[in-house]
């Protein structure tokens, strides 16, 4: 349901549209005089103003100079020039409908869309957004518009350079297109270097479709035309941050897929096909640069009494427990994989022999001193390290398994 202060002075036009509003579910206020108009907007809360252009102009003037200056308002006209439309819209209005056009079912496609503007959701709370232009008019405008959505992080700019100045990269960028120092395209050419995902829109009054065709292939992705249709603002806006958040969650669902695809479903580490993927990765460089490269296994020291001891699910908390603890204490470079069971490869790039010991060795005594909560008790684990040194993959990993056992075997809970 809407509001609608209805300012008229035709008893006519005043039944007409209070009949239309009311039969779309609105309520209508009625006033013709400036104190009748003020009196109810201290008294109701008005979502939409609609006055016609026999109202007087400073009316609309001295609405849009008080404190309801964000409230919208729709004039109806008898009149669809270029001059007419400009002239309105610099006084304030938010649109216009031609009178005789003004059926039942165009108001409510109007206010239908009021409607969605107002309810827009699609985030509008979270986005960033950028509006630059050096009209102090076209800005006021905007923000009229923008008070009536979801939308309010934006930041306004009338001088390019502040914006070109600022650090945040936002979701959405309003760019007026002509400017007094550099033009709207130059201003859009640099932020697109540091925002390549961003949504810009270039506004003007230009109407030359060569100009505009030429913008577009530039990189804006849309153009709005001034003075500005509200509805067509909203819509053409809300169709791309749409698509934009249409690919972030393509984005989204493509990574859970991809994580689902490469990562062990237990413990979130990678699992046996994808670490060995990583690794070759990492064999490949160090091959090529000839850098360094160790690859490590671990084990987790009598694991198997664990599972007969407490049961499984208490065992796979354990996994749990001891993955994290490898997450959190192994460098962000490490490269860390559920090899199978309670065994773990683990990929040190750039790591020799030595490193690899000190790294893999630091990480054993900090799960020897951790407390297993589902067990309350200690754990130990054992492991084995191989340097590349010009062996294949299956060799290295062969000989960290080989170590791993040598540590099994000469009493656990030791790197070998």
């Amino acid at each position: 349901m809407i509001n609608i202060l209805h300012i008229e002075k035709s008893s006519f036009s005043m039944k007409a549209l209070e009949r239309i509003a009311n039969n779309l579910g609105h309520v209508v206020y009625t006033a013709e005089d400036e104190d009748s108009i003020f009196e109810i907007l201290e008294d109701t809360s008005i979502d939409l103003i609609i006055t016609s252009t026999s109202i007087s102009e400073g009316i609309i003037i001295e609405l849009r100079e008080s404190e309801y200056e964000d409230i919208p308002i729709l004039v109806l006209t008898s009149s669809d020039d270029i001059h007419t439309r400009k002239k309105l819209f610099n006084i304030g209005i938010s649109d216009y409908i031609i009178k005789n056009q003004m059926t039942e079912e165009k108001l409510k496609l109007y206010l239908d869309s009021f409607n969605k503007a107002q309810g827009l959701d699609l985030n509008g709370r979270h986005l960033e957004i950028a509006v630059l232009d050096d009209s102090h008019l076209s800005l006021k405008v905007i923000k009229r518009i923008f008070n009536n959505t979801t939308f309010t992080n934006i930041d306004y700019y009338s001088n390019y350079q502040d914006l070109l100045d600022a650090k945040k990269g936002y979701t959405l960028y309003l760019i007026d297109l002509v400017l007094p120092g550099a033009s709207g395209e130059e201003v859009m050419l640099q932020l697109r270097k540091n925002n390549p995902h961003s949504v810009m829109i270039l506004m003007s009054s230009v109407t030359n479709f060569k100009t505009i065709s030429n913008l577009l292939l530039m990189g804006a992705d849309d153009f709005i035309m001034k003075p500005f249709d509200r509805n067509f603002f909203i819509a053409r806006i809300s169709v791309h941050l749409r698509t934009r958040f249409l690919m972030d969650d393509l984005n989204k669902s493509n990574e859970a897929l991809s994580k689902m695809a490469n990562c062990d479903g237990l413990t979130g580490l990678y699992n046996h096909r994808y670490i060995i993927e990583k690794l070759k990765a990492e064999y490949d460089v160090a091959k090529r640069h000839n850098h360094s490269l160790s690859v490590v296994m671990l084990d987790i020291d009598f694991f198997k009494k664990v599972n007969d001891t407490y049961g499984h699910l208490v065992g796979d908390e354990v996994l749990i427990e001891v993955s994290d603890l490898l997450t959190n204490y192994l460098r962000n470079t490490d490269i860390i994989g559920r090899y199978g069971g309670e065994e773990f490869l683990i990929v040190l790039p750039k790591t020799n022999l030595e490193e690899a010991y000190k790294t893999i060795n630091h990480v054993k005594n900090i799960i020897e001193q951790n407390n297993f909560p589902s067990i309350n008790h200690t754990l130990t684990i054992s492991g084995g390290i191989c340097e590349y040194d010009g062996q294949e993959i299956s060799s290295m990993i062969a000989t960290a398994d080989a170590n791993l056992y040598k540590a099994k075997n000469t009493g656990r809970n030791k790197i070998c």
